[in-house]
């Protein structure tokens, strides 16, 4: 498979095979997806080799190897897209059984030449806002998160958001990385 590439608002993607991967983390939610074989996931405490869908949650410092092609998902943990898929695993990193990770692994079999689109159309379509969708977790996080993706085009100020969502700025920013698992700053900067 040729490998491929996409970058969006709140996610990004790649499609191919990885030469050198070193153990990192980064602040993105991260789904991989074996398109055909298995892929290996090591961190300090765990070595997991699996072909299905696995969910890694941000700054969980990993390292991924595969023989075969497979899908990289990286998500803004902070967006809506970022609090659906945040939501389906409760551990740092886990196998998911989920329908849409597998429809999304069906339609990279499947290899149609409008592949791209497709994805995108998939993972736009789990986009959660949580004003309708009951979630567990902190519901004046999950009002933060809806008024920061109906304001994506500017920095919202911490005091801006703490008054909405009623908190204090130091309540409002423990509650916010104990939610989505990154600070308020680095949405910002994920924002910029």
């Amino acid at each position: 498979m040729k490998p491929q590439i996409h970058i969006d608002k709140d996610f990004g993607w790649f499609i191919g095979q990885f030469d050198n991967n070193q153990k990192h983390r980064h602040y993105a939610l991260q789904l991989s997806i074996p398109i055909d074989g298995s892929i290996c996931i090591k961190t300090s405490g765990i070595s997991l080799e699996t072909a299905s869908p696995v969910l890694i949650k941000p700054n969980v410092v990993h390292q991924i190897t595969s023989n075969s092609s497979h899908f990289l998902l990286l998500i803004n943990p902070a967006s809506t897209v970022g609090h659906f898929w945040n939501q389906i695993a409760r551990n740092d990193i886990e196998e998911i059984q989920n329908p849409v990770a597998e429809h999304l692994k069906e339609v990279l079999r499947d290899q149609k030449p409008s592949l791209k689109d497709h994805l995108n159309k998939i993972i736009n379509e789990n986009d959660c806002w949580c004003d309708a969708v009951i979630h567990r977790g902190d519901e004046r996080i999950n009002k933060a998160l809806s008024y920061i993706s109906r304001h994506f085009d500017r920095v919202v100020s911490l005091e801006e958001i703490a008054d909405y969502c009623h908190l204090s700025p130091g309540r409002f920013l423990h509650l916010f990385k104990e939610e989505t698992g990154i600070t308020y700053r680095r949405l910002q900067l994920w924002n910029k």
